[in-house]
């Protein structure tokens, strides 16, 4: 059982730079919220992006892109920071190897220090030389000199990397995509109060009220996605009618309200498996990183599971009954250069919030020995370069409140019947 922790209860020695380049869990974490619950007229600005902020949206959209909103702001604020921290950091870093800024004490500085990161600012570039363990004053001898100046070189690096990624995070919030990470950016150099007298390993480790510390176990449980539709391809007897009379003799129907509730005899649903954590001391052997990846090896009696987890919230995780959760925060993607098979002994069920598609190069074959359902609330379209024939051993049926039938050729030597001036296709309606 491993965690790593760099404020054990004492004063963390880091400079505020170190502190910041450093890596720290996350606060939260939670998946992007779905874009269905914007409504039409917020669908016509056409992508996130162009939405300003939550205020612009109504009803439930509000809520549910209020803390997005509120991430962009910061992601952009903070970009912001970094990029000017970027801009100075050439010439201080000149200023410190010709000795024009000396070295602080550690402790010294921290303790004069008055400003610390927080969400809309970054350290400065006076804050970003600085190097704990070296000794107060002006580089001095060559070796320092060296060394000195791979470490600026390092942080440099560092820093663009951390620029990158904000920009890559921005995107994705303008793009409706990737989970939505709450970063501590008011990191401190004393413990926190949870630290103070709290047991060395991993709260995960400890099982019972001590898993209650692990922020990745709430934010697990509560992005659990529950009531996923199973969808049914034979649509309600009572949706054929039209007409307000047939309306109100519907089952479910309401005057007061005026409509007629869901038929729900065809309709299902299923949900995500809850967390099934369930660990005791000393059997759940955990590692922890300090950027808040976790591993589990729970051989607790009864509650055994492998789960691996990462920083973002996406996991794989292995119930004692043998369940598999595969659990992406952002996008998923499956490739295969060779051949792929898939068996499901049971049923499979597949709900999709945003669109759908297929494109196969060559044939498709789809073979039921049961029915086969297709039902659409809105229209069926069927479009071929070739031809479309619809055959089948007995009766063919063809309902509609209105079946245009204006483009039917008659073949030669098919099925006649008299008309006035000639003959028409026979169709039995």
């Amino acid at each position: 059982m491993s965690q790593i922790n760099n404020n054990d209860g004492g004063r963390d020695m880091r400079t505020a730079a170190e502190l910041a380049l450093s890596p720290d869990e996350p606060l939260s974490r939670e998946p992007a919220p779905p874009q269905k619950k914007l409504s039409f007229a917020d669908k016509a600005k056409t992508a996130l992006g162009s939405i300003k902020s939550a205020t612009s949206l109504g009803g439930a959209a509000f809520n549910s892109f209020k803390k997005t909103f509120a991430l962009k702001d910061q992601l952009a604020k903070q970009s912001a920071a970094v990029s000017n921290a970027l801009t100075q950091f050439d010439a201080t870093s000149r200023d410190v190897l010709k000795g024009a800024i000396p070295q602080q004490d550690t402790v010294i500085a921290k303790l004069q220090q008055t400003a610390t990161a927080n969400a809309n600012t970054f350290v400065s570039a006076t804050d970003l030389v600085q190097i704990s363990g070296m000794a107060p004053g002006f580089v001095s001898s060559a070796a320092q000199l060296a060394a000195t100046s791979a470490i600026l070189t390092e942080r440099k690096r560092q820093l663009q990397k951390i620029q990158q990624s904000l920009e890559k995070k921005k995107n994705q919030v303008d793009a409706g995509t990737g989970a939505r990470v709450q970063e501590n950016t008011q990191r401190s150099t004393h413990p926190t109060p949870a630290e103070i007298g709290a047991p060395s390993i991993a709260p995960l480790a400890e099982g019972d009220d001590g898993a209650s510390r692990e922020p990745a176990l709430a934010d697990k449980q509560k992005a659990t996605s529950t009531g996923n539709t199973i969808a049914s391809g034979k649509p309600s007897f009572w949706s054929r009618f039209k007409k307000l009379a047939d309306f109100r003799k519907a089952p479910g129907y309401n005057a007061a309200l005026n409509i007629v509730f869901a038929d729900k005899k065809n309709q299902a649903g299923w949900s995500e498996p809850a967390p099934p954590y369930a660990a005791q001391y000393p059997h759940n052997n955990v590692t922890k990183t300090a950027s808040g990846h976790i591993i589990e090896y729970d051989d607790t009696p009864g509650a055994e599971r492998i789960h691996i987890f990462h920083r973002s919230g996406s996991f794989i995780e292995m119930h004692a009954d043998g369940t598999v959760v595969y659990k992406s925060f952002a996008d998923g993607y499956t490739i295969t250069h060779g051949n792929q098979y898939v068996k499901v002994n049971g049923s499979c069920h597949i709900s999709v919030e945003g669109n759908a598609s297929l494109h196969v190069k060559n044939d498709i074959d789809i073979k039921s020995e049961g029915s086969i359902n297709m039902h659409t609330l809105k229209d069926f379209n069927v479009y071929a370069d070739g031809n479309i024939a619809l055959r089948s051993k007995n009766k063919t049926a063809l309902d509609g409140s209105n079946i245009d039938l204006r483009y039917i050729k008659l073949g030669e030597g098919g099925p006649v019947a008299p008309v006035p001036g000639g003959v028409a296709p026979l169709v039995d309606l």
